[in-house]
This record gives C-alpha cells, sequence and structure tokens, in this order.
C-alpha cells in the first residue's frame, strides 16, 4: 500500500478457492437436471472484467457445455451461489427459468401450471 504502483487482481481462481466452491457444488455442474462431473469450471457469477471477486457467492461450477451456453449468451445465471437461477434464452427468443438446485420452475404467469383440476377439467371429444 505505500507503493504508487498499481497492483493487478489475481488472474485466476486460487487453488483453496476452487476445492472449497468444488466441494460445496458437489464436484458436479450446478445447472438443474445436468449430472455433469467431468470437464469442470469454476466459473465468475459477475464476471472480472466487470468488477466479480473470487469469493464463494461469486463462483460456482460449470461444466463446459452448459459454459459455453452461457458465454454464448444462451444461459442466463443470475443470483449469488448457491441460490441460482437459470434462464435459457433460445433462439425464438422465449425464455424459460428454473432456480436451483430443487429444479423448480418459475413463471411469469400467477396462474400454476400442471395438470387441470378437477372442476376445470376439459371433458373428452372437445
Amino acid at each position: 500500500l505505500d507503493s504508487d504502483e498499481l497492483t493487478r487482481p489475481k488472474p485466476h481462481i486460487p487453488d483453496a478457492m476452487r476445492r472449497k466452491v468444488l466441494q460445496r457444488d458437489g464436484h458436479a455442474c450446478v445447472v438443474p437436471g445436468c449430472r455433469s462431473k467431468r470437464n469442470l469450471s469454476v466459473h465468475h457469477l459477475r464476471h472480472r472484467q466487470h468488477g466479480g471477486q473470487h469469493t464463494l457467492g461469486n463462483l460456482c461450477t460449470l461444466c463446459d457445455g452448459h459454459h459455453l451456453q452461457h458465454h454464448d449468451g444462451r444461459l442466463v445465471i443470475t443470483g449469488e451461489a448457491p441460490d441460482l437461477t437459470f434462464q435459457w434464452m433460445p433462439e425464438d427468443g422465449v425464455a424459460t427459468a428454473t432456480t436451483g438446485p430443487a429444479l423448480e420452475w418459475v413463471f411469469d404467469e400467477a396462474e400454476p401450471v400442471g395438470p387441470p383440476s378437477k372442476d376445470k377439467a376439459v371433458p373428452h371429444g372437445t
């Protein structure tokens, strides 16, 4: 701190932090429904170029496929680890969102999605 020289943050995640993240995430991709335990990366939720730090809340484990989808803009990840929300952005522009890790679906509609209740059942042949 006594120097006038600018110091750069470390470009890589320290090994001890990487081990903590992998252990917390069960050495598997955190995207709901993905069971991949190979080709994993520890990913910054808030990217380094936008001020993201090497903290447990800013890091999560992604398989290479989901990591690529995220950087291609097809998978949006929000929240602070381990409480994350995943939103897929398909080419048709209709987004699908899930929260992890319990595979709870998130919808914009107030109406619950699922089979119709008995009082709203649709008769056969209509």
